[in-house]
């Protein structure tokens, strides 16, 4: 390889690189778990967060990457780790403190998880509907509200996590739910 190659190809790399810590730093999802090899997937439990507004890309939350993290309790949130262990939950309810972070409201556990809600000031901000919410994560799930309606809340149990969806009567998701079941 010539020496013009090189150059052209390490240039290459390093602009790539920006790019990818650019996007995990500026509101944009982020995938910690991908391209990794197989062995050191196999071994390491699904992974990955969310920094910033949700109202920017409220998708992430309907994908395969979301909901491996966060239904093996491996995901992060504006940089704190969601969603908070039952058990914990349970034992500190009194001592969560409540934090207003970008669009969303966060019950913060010690710096030891949390239970949160994303809610815009505009709905069609969410740029999201229900059927796109329930294509992903199938008819499994509990309705609040009237049957006949699409308007509600559906809530979904990932492993023991629970994430629910509101929808407002024209079917656009206006609240995004996700914390511990504590039944």
């Amino acid at each position: 390889m010539n020496k013009f190659s090189k150059i052209f190809v390490s240039s290459g790399l390093a602009l790539a690189t920006v790019f990818t810590v650019g996007a995990a730093s500026n509101g944009n999802t982020v995938d910690a778990a991908s391209n990794g090899n197989m062995e050191s997937e196999a071994s390491q439990p699904y992974t990955s967060y969310y920094n910033g507004y949700v109202s920017y890309d409220p998708g992430f939350f309907i994908t395969d990457t979301f909901k491996k993290g966060f239904e093996s309790g491996n995901f992060t949130l504006n940089g704190y780790e969601t969603p908070a262990h039952e058990n914990y939950a349970k034992e500190h309810q009194d001592e969560a403190k409540n934090i207003n972070l970008y669009d969303q409201n966060l019950n913060v556990y010690s710096n030891y998880g949390l239970d949160a809600n994303a809610q815009p000031t505009n709905a069609e901000q969410f740029n999201l509907s229900i059927d796109d919410v329930r294509e992903s994560y199938g008819m499994d799930y509990s309705k609040t509200g009237s049957p006949r309606s699409i308007e509600g809340q559906y809530s979904y149990n990932l492993n023991g996590y629970k994430i629910a969806f509101t929808s407002d009567e024209k079917g656009v998701v206006t609240r995004i739910d996700f914390y511990t079941l504590v039944e």
